[in-house]
């Protein structure tokens, strides 16, 4: 189920703004909060294999165990605030509302095309 759920985004935020080639780009991969690892390493993998120049992390908050793991995969990682013990990425923001696909869409519409 959670397969057709990314496969129809994929879908739907493809329409708005086309794919972007990776190879021989810096690539800066973007999350609030990590937790066990296994989203980010999941699409570190998925993005390494498409060739990127650089591939950093960038992460506001993780558990110091999970950063420990990741650093081998990236070429280099960034995490605000890195702690043990870790809990839930929520508890360290005031407002840990959902980004919805409508918020992802009205993003992508006003990105400039890549070049």
């Amino acid at each position: 189920a959670q397969l057709e759920v990314l496969r129809q985004r994929r879908l739907a935020y493809g329409r708005v703004h086309g794919p972007i080639s990776r190879a021989d780009r810096v690539v800066i991969l973007v999350d609030d909060g990590i937790a066990t690892g296994a989203s980010m390493e999941a699409a570190i993998k998925a993005i390494r294999a498409q060739g990127p120049r650089r591939l950093i992390v960038a992460v506001g908050v993780a558990p110091t165990s999970t950063i420990a793991r990741l650093r081998p995969l990236a070429d280099w990682v960034v995490c605000l605030h890195a702690t043990e013990p870790f809990g839930a990425v929520g508890r360290f923001y005031e407002d840990f509302s959902e980004v919805t696909d409508d918020d992802v869409m009205a993003a992508l519409a006003v990105a400039p095309p890549a070049s």
